[in-house]
């Protein structure tokens, strides 16, 4: 397993059992299945070596909840997840250090995650920070224009898709596309109508929708 998995997908705990408990229907009882006992941390505490190191540290701790972690802390092991791991390029992208997603997924301690940060030209990367509060006369703007009833906080998964789309334009990790087919008579008017009624839900259309008649 270790020679063909990376180590993010090898489970953390094995328990060996002598048979599954089984439920009525003859399904997995998971709820009888036995906590798996908590090995206890051999990994040596280490301080973090650089400035990279400590910012990676900083960010951690701040993610995953954790007071104190070493840079040989695995990720996986501190409960981190792909989630998080898009909440900690982000953060390290407003700190101004550079830093893929899979990098920490397969480089899970600090130690070895290190060396595939770099340094963000902001002259070429402009900082992506979310967290600055919409100005009201903009908020009021959008309201009218598009009929707004009220806007909240980004989620983080939300957080995590819009930086990745800003940063990374050419990348079709969350496009979608969609066919629609209608039925029925369609005349001219009508299909009009329906185009601008996409247009304004979706207005990076631009004139996609397209007609096609049997």
């Amino acid at each position: 397993m270790f020679g063909k998995l990376p180590d993010y997908m090898i489970p953390a705990y094995f328990v060996n059992l002598e048979e599954f408990p089984l439920t009525s229907t003859g399904k997995i009882d998971r709820q009888a299945l036995p906590a798996p006992e908590k090995i206890a941390d051999e990994v040596e505490y280490e301080d973090p070596r650089n400035d990279v190191e400590s910012k990676l540290v900083e960010t951690w701790q701040q993610v995953l909840g954790k007071e104190k972690i070493g840079i040989h802390d695995d990720y996986f092991m501190m409960g981190g997840d792909s989630i998080r791991a898009i909440q900690i390029a982000s953060r390290m992208k407003n700190y101004g250090y550079k830093l893929n997603v899979k990098d920490i997924f397969m480089n899970p301690t600090i130690g070895k995650l290190s060396s595939k940060v770099s340094r963000i030209d902001h002259k070429e990367e402009p900082r992506i920070d979310f967290s600055q509060e919409i100005p009201t006369e903009v908020l009021e703007q959008l309201q009218h224009q598009y009929e707004i009833e009220d806007i909240y906080p980004l989620t983080p998964m939300q957080e995590g898709m819009l930086f990745h789309s800003i940063f990374e334009k050419n990348s079709s990790v969350y496009f979608e596309q969609f066919s629609y087919r209608l039925h029925g008579t369609l005349d001219a008017l009508d299909a009009v109508l329906v185009e601008k009624s996409f247009k304004r839900f979706v207005p990076s259309l631009c004139g996609a929708v397209h007609h096609v008649y049997p």
